[in-house]
């Protein structure tokens, strides 16, 4: 039994060996949060030129020197399209793609396939939805006295 027991001597070396490393240590002063140099650097080295990258590739560098667009409309005198034009356009596109839908439900229905052709025709009821609202837009912005 007495073989398996460290000896008092070499408990006692361990303890104060253990003392001496805790004493010996310092800790430091000056605390910072973990991350806080990480972010610090990642800040410096992605927005900076003193990356590895270059001026090209860094992120934002494809705003750097342009000018905000209502800026220079606003300089070269230049106004964007009105809310009609606007809606005008959006009315264009709506329909367009209401015709291409109905082509597309037709050649669907040509190849046999109707189950394809009704869920396309549901989205063309869709499409005429809005292009009742988009038209109501425009004759409200109108004033009511175009007729399309």
């Amino acid at each position: 039994m007495a073989g398996r027991r460290k000896p008092y001597a070499q408990i006692e070396k361990e303890i104060n060996e253990m003392k001496r490393q805790m004493d010996a240590y310092r800790s430091s002063c000056v605390r910072k949060k973990p991350n806080q140099e990480k972010e610090k650097l990642q800040q410096v080295f992605s927005y900076t030129v003193g990356s590895i990258l270059p001026h090209e590739l860094l992120p934002g560098s494809d705003l750097l020197g342009r000018e905000p667009s209502h800026e220079k409309a606003l300089r070269t005198g230049k106004h964007g399209k009105s809310r009609l034009e606007q809606l005008n356009e959006l009315y264009e596109a709506v329909l367009q793609e209401v015709e291409s839908r109905m082509a597309y439900a037709a050649e669907m229905l040509a190849l046999g396939r109707p189950d394809k052709g009704e869920a396309v025709e549901r989205e063309i009821l869709e499409r005429f939805s809005e292009l009742r609202r988009i038209h109501e837009l425009m004759q409200r912005e109108t004033g009511g006295s175009n007729n399309q």
